[in-house]
């Protein structure tokens, strides 16, 4: 290789070295801006999100403002729940249900038994402790599984304990995870839920109305 050619080689080479530098500057630019779209895109989806369940959880809790006072208020319903008139409480349950548009409103006695409730008719009697127990949570909804004649499905609740005239029972109000604003309509939900106190702290993984992407709740969790 002559001299002259190495000169020519050289000069190449050097004339390429900014060019390659300005492509992986622009590279690197790009793949930082990449970045920042796509982390301000979550951000404000994260944001729309917790704005949705906050909207939510401020739906519910105007719900179980309305059941209280029905239960305080209306002569009706008093003389039903303190007569144990099931039916009269009942009739009164499913129709405030249906006027408030949420999917689940129940009354329970102190002890955990359903006197009434809209979302399962004929299911007085039963005795839902767990359920029961949500009103002992005042501060957010709370997560659990409500039975349906569909069958279970995993639903956002609000309880209050209440005293009727003597009588303390428990007001629950809730919706399925796919009613809610909060849940992208038809995505893919699963919840992981810590039990506190009793429960021992263990998680386990409660179905949502998605598919999950083929999970499927592990035995004990």
């Amino acid at each position: 290789m002559s001299f002259r050619t190495r000169i020519v080689i050289a000069a190449l080479v050097v004339a390429w070295i900014p060019v390659l530098v300005l492509g992986l500057l622009m590279r690197s630019v790009g793949a930082r801006r990449l970045t920042e779209a796509n982390d301000l895109r979550m951000q404000q989806r994260g944001d729309a999100l917790a704005a949705a369940w906050q909207e939510d959880a401020r739906r519910l809790e105007n719900r179980l403002e309305s059941l209280a006072r029905l239960l305080a208020e209306d002569n009706a319903v008093r003389v039903a729940l303190r007569s144990s008139r099931g039916q009269a409480l009942e009739d009164a349950v499913v129709r405030f249900a249906s006027a408030g548009g949420v999917g689940v409103a129940c009354i329970l006695d102190a002890s955990g038994t359903i006197l009434a409730a809209s979302h399962f008719p004929g299911d007085a009697g039963r005795r839902d402790p767990v359920l029961a127990a949500v009103a002992g949570v005042t501060d957010a909804p709370v997560v659990g599984v409500v039975s349906l004649p569909r069958g279970d499905v995993a639903a956002v609740l609000k309880a209050r304990r209440i005293d009727v005239g003597g009588v303390g029972v428990v007001a629950v109000v809730g919706a399925a995870l796919a009613e809610l604003e909060a849940v992208p309509a038809g995505g893919d939900v699963w919840l992981l839920a810590r039990a506190e106190e009793d429960g021992g702290g263990a998680e386990r993984v409660v179905p949502g109305p998605g598919r999950g992407g083929g999970r499927r709740p592990a035995a004990g969790k």
